[in-house]
């Protein structure tokens, strides 16, 4: 089964306004929705929950507290770097300290209710007793975590900001083991939390950036919701996938278990092939049969399409060759009609004398008309 990781690394805020994080805020915003996402994915069953927070609202840190001990889900915290104030309340949420992991140089701080207030008497004698009683509502939260009575907690409270660094935290009954390595192997993000050996498969040993890097993309894993069909045998498989269609590279099981390497067809007519886990093909037959159709009216269309333009080429070059036919025509057929409308003089070879220009043409009808009605021309 899968494990949701939820980080806090920053300061314990109202986190319920965009970019939050980006302010290195962190709060109930963040946790809850990160249990919503976990809660529709059944193949998480456990969260872990990884703490780097000087502290900050303590209305905040209690409502992330009652937000992960109502969790259904296995809930196991890890305290790295500092530990603080109002963040010590969700590292508390596991009620067995086994559950309540620590990096090996972790610290954890308490210390009484503090804030700020202005008014007069009356509201500072309000504030005075909304101190006292979160200041009892977090002594019964210590001492139900540790173990410890109330006049410890007490003198703990009140030293002002009581620390304990590395194994003390342990001795004080805050925490468990030490988280000493984190391995990955596969697509599954593996914890190690005692010091025997858990795997039997070759691991390997991560930085811890890199373990931070495994952790965030184990968490982007979780969060991927799983798409359920039934195959044609009446078995369920489920898909890690975000979509409505199994798509290749999902990885599969059937109820919770690595599927056998080999074909399966769904009762919607879908066949999957899957290999170590995970899909490798994915076939719709009635899509194919389409596919086929398709490309079928796509080579006819091509093919029409290259006979049309076949054909343009050959209109156009008919075109191009009527054209100078016409124009060869054309200067013959104007040429005669020029000769037979102006054949009025002829040059002492006997050669006719065309016309050139409107000047001529005009004194060559002018000549003609004169001729015919017996005017002689002047000198």
């Amino acid at each position: 089964m899968a494990k949701g990781f939820i980080f806090l690394f920053g300061e314990i805020f109202q986190d319920n306004f965009e970019g939050a994080q980006d302010w290195g805020i962190v709060g109930s915003t963040l946790v809850s929705n990160k249990l919503l996402e976990f809660s529709e994915n059944p193949e998480i069953t456990e969260v872990e929950v990884h703490i780097n927070s000087p502290g900050g609202s303590l209305f905040e840190g209690m409502l992330i507290y009652d937000l992960l001990r109502a969790s259904a889900l296995d809930v196991t915290t890890v305290a790295m770097g500092q530990v603080g104030s109002a963040a010590t309340l969700p590292f508390l949420a596991p009620d067995d300290p086994k559950d309540r992991f620590r990096m090996e140089n972790a610290s954890f701080m308490i210390h009484k209710p503090e804030t700020f207030a202005h008014g007069n008497s009356d509201d500072m004698e309000q504030t005075k007793e909304m101190l006292e009683d979160l200041n009892e509502r977090i002594t019964n939260i210590y001492m139900d975590a540790s173990g410890h009575d109330e006049d410890q907690i007490t003198e703990w409270l009140e030293g002002e900001g009581t620390t304990w660094i590395g194994d003390a935290m342990e001795d004080a009954g805050w925490s468990g083991a030490v988280m000493e390595e984190i391995f990955a192997f596969g697509s599954n993000l593996i914890l190690n939390k005692t010091n025997k050996k858990v795997m039997t498969k070759t691991t390997k040993k991560l930085s811890i950036v890199d373990r931070l890097q495994a952790a965030s993309n184990s968490l982007m894993q979780a969060s991927v919701s799983a798409l359920e069909l039934a195959n044609e045998a009446g078995q369920t498989m489920s898909f890690q996938t975000e979509n409505d269609t199994p798509e290749i590279g999902n990885v599969v099981t059937i109820d919770g278990v690595k599927p056998e390497d080999k074909d399966y067809v769904m009762a919607n007519g879908l066949s999957i092939t899957v290999q170590e886990g995970k899909v490798t093909a994915v076939s719709d037959p009635a899509q194919t049969g389409n596919d086929v159709a398709m490309t079928e009216v796509i080579e006819k269309l091509t093919t029409t399409v290259t006979d049309l333009s076949a054909e343009v080429k050959a209109l156009t070059t008919n075109q191009e060759a009527f054209t100078t036919e016409w124009e060869t025509v054309t200067n013959h057929l104007g040429n005669q009609f020029q000769l037979n409308t102006t054949k009025v003089k002829k040059d002492a070879d006997g050669n006719v004398i065309v016309p050139q220009t409107p000047e001529e043409r005009d004194a060559v009808m002018l000549e003609r008309r004169n001729k015919k009605l017996g005017i002689k021309p002047t000198a």
